[in-house]
């Protein structure tokens, strides 16, 4: 098959509905998982839903995994195992059940609410910061070492660093500090 610009829009028309498929699916499950949980005290489901297929592959993208578990965390009253993204709930906390139970009901009590209403209220991304320190320090330390023979010398490291934007007032202020830190040493 030939790519073309054609072809990948029509793989864009099927990323999108998948993603409109799955978010309206977890709408749907997000409150059909907490009706079943009143009813039951059943947390399978859920923990199908946040657990591994078959296959050994997560059932949810890593950001829906953490939105869900994030979910139904704040309404389940179980007690919570958790492996670095994996939340899979327990045994039943018995003294917290009746609090989570009205909340729930109450929860429910609203058509409107679904696990993206209770995400939109509930859960804020937060970008993280860029760590440009190590990012440079990283990058000079690869061209210092190199690889395959094409490491390159300190004078042409700091050649760089002064056409990124460095300037040599800068690198001048640093050597004055460090020489004083360790006249202070």
């Amino acid at each position: 098959m030939k790519i073309t610009f054609e072809t990948l829009l029509a793989r864009i028309t099927a990323i999108r509905a998948s993603e409109a498929i799955t978010k309206a699916e977890l709408s749907k499950f997000s409150r059909e998982a907490l009706v079943l949980l009143l009813e039951n005290k059943d947390v399978r489901a859920i923990n199908a839903l946040l657990g591994v297929a078959e296959d050994g592959k997560a059932v949810l993208s890593p950001m829906n995994r953490k939105t869900a578990g994030l979910f139904f965390k704040h309404f389940v009253a179980f007690s919570v195992a958790q492996e670095d993204t994996l939340v899979q709930f327990g045994k039943l906390k018995a003294k917290q059940w009746d609090a989570k139970e009205k909340e729930i009901t109450e929860w429910l009590s609203d058509e409107k609410n679904d696990i993206w209403k209770w995400a939109s209220d509930n859960i804020q991304v937060e970008a993280k910061p860029v760590a440009y320190a190590e990012r440079v320090t990283k990058t000079i330390k690869e061209a210092l070492e190199g690889k395959k023979g094409d490491a390159i010398s300190q004078v042409d490291v700091l050649k760089a660093v002064l056409s990124g934007g460095v300037s040599v007032d800068a690198l001048i202020q640093l050597v004055t500090a460090i020489g004083e830190q360790e006249k202070a040493a």
